[in-house]
């Protein structure tokens, strides 16, 4: 049945690209990060990128938790419940954020000693970019969420906009404009700002689909 593919298909593309292009955003840091601080700063990106993977695994968790319950009770005609369990799992990421964020604002330190030693040169500047990038997390679950959300909702419009935005578009695009700008603070910030413009694509796709529903 070529009409299903039609509808299943469109729906995997936008968490398809988000993968592929996870190769693509650590190629354009490492570049420039080389380029804009210097070789020795890839050990931070590096650390960085370990607790990010923790955190975005964490929050697509959650996104792949309510999909499938989601999905169900769409079939059975039982919107008003998805939209419960859309409720509970934005409820559920804002407080994971605050913890994630907490964490890394406070123990910085301690989670960048696991893989340099106090005296190293870069241990100082490794804790200040953590700090800086952690801010991301606080934006980050919700944009993910949402996005799993239409994928269940069977839009896949808003869905691929949003994974393939934050994925690969928009932090692309931020990262040569903050690095440009603000140097080696602008590279730490960038995932802060790419979440930010992704937030708000996000907020006007809820709007027109709950204005839509009801």
């Amino acid at each position: 049945d070529l009409g299903a593919y039609r509808r299943i298909l469109p729906l995997g593309v936008g968490d398809g690209l988000s993968e592929l292009s996870n190769g693509v955003v650590l190629f354009l840091f490492n570049h420039t990060i080389q380029r804009v601080i210097g070789e020795s700063a890839l050990v931070s990106y590096t650390i960085i990128g370990y607790v990010n993977t923790l955190v975005l695994n964490c929050m697509i968790g959650i996104a792949h938790g309510i999909q499938p319950l989601s999905s169900y009770h769409l079939g059975a005609g039982e919107r008003p419940i998805c939209h419960k369990f859309l409720t509970y799992g934005v409820r559920f990421v804002a407080v994971l954020a605050v913890f994630f964020f907490g964490v890394c604002q406070l123990f910085a330190g301690p989670i960048v000693g696991f893989f340099l030693s106090h005296d190293s040169a870069m241990f100082a500047s490794s804790v200040a970019a953590l700090r800086m990038y952690s801010t991301a997390f606080l934006l980050l679950g919700f944009n993910v969420v949402v996005s799993g959300f239409f994928t269940a909702m069977d839009h896949p419009i808003p869905s691929l906009t949003i994974s393939f935005g934050r994925g690969l578009v928009f932090i692309s695009g931020c990262l040569m404009v903050m690095s440009a700008l603000f140097g080696a603070n602008g590279i730490w910030l960038t995932p802060l700002v790419s979440e930010t413009i992704t937030l708000a694509f996000t907020a006007g796709f809820l709007v027109y689909y709950f204005r839509k529903v009801r």
